[in-house]
C-alpha cells in the first residue's frame, strides 16, 4: 500500500511511465469491436483469459441479444435469463464467474450511476 508520504514519489513515477507509453504509443487502438461504453466494458471483462478474436466472435449476437443495459438487467433477474446469457458466451471461457460480473455490473450501472443522470443512460 502507497503511504501519504510516498505519494508525491509514486504520482512522478506514473507520470514518467505515462509519458513513455504515449511516445511508444501515440495513438492506441483497441482489438475489440463495440458500440458504446457499456459495449466496451462487457467486451473487456469477456476478454480475461480470451482472445479479442474470440471475444469479437461472441459479441454480435450478445450485443443483438442485448441491446440495452436495461436488458442485462432483466437478463439477470431470472435463472432462465442468467443461463441463456451463459450459453451465449460459453465460448470465451469462465463464463459463469464473467456472466455473474457482468449482469452485477448492468445492475449496479443502472441503481446508481443511472438514477442522477437517466438522459445518458437511455440510449443504452
Amino acid at each position: 500500500m502507497i503511504s501519504p508520504k510516498n505519494l508525491p514519489y509514486y504520482k512522478k513515477r506514473w507520470q514518467k511511465i505515462a509519458k513513455t507509453l504515449h511516445k511508444l504509443f501515440p495513438h492506441p487502438k483497441i482489438a475489440l469491436t463495440f458500440g458504446n461504453p457499456w459495449e466496451l466494458l462487457v467486451a473487456v471483462q469477456l476478454s480475461a483469459q480470451c482472445t479479442d478474436k474470440k471475444v469479437n466472435q461472441v459479441t454480435p449476437a450478445l450485443f443483438k441479444k442485448y441491446p440495452t443495459l436495461d436488458a442485462y438487467v432483466k437478463a439477470g433477474k431470472a435463472a432462465a435469463g442468467v443461463r441463456q446469457f451463459e450459453t451465449m458466451i460459453h465460448a470465451c471461457g469462465f463464463y459463469r464467474a464473467k456472466t455473474r460480473n457482468i449482469l452485477a455490473a448492468a445492475k449496479y450501472i443502472k441503481e446508481k450511476c443511472a438514477a442522477s443522470s437517466r438522459a445518458r443512460w437511455r440510449r443504452w
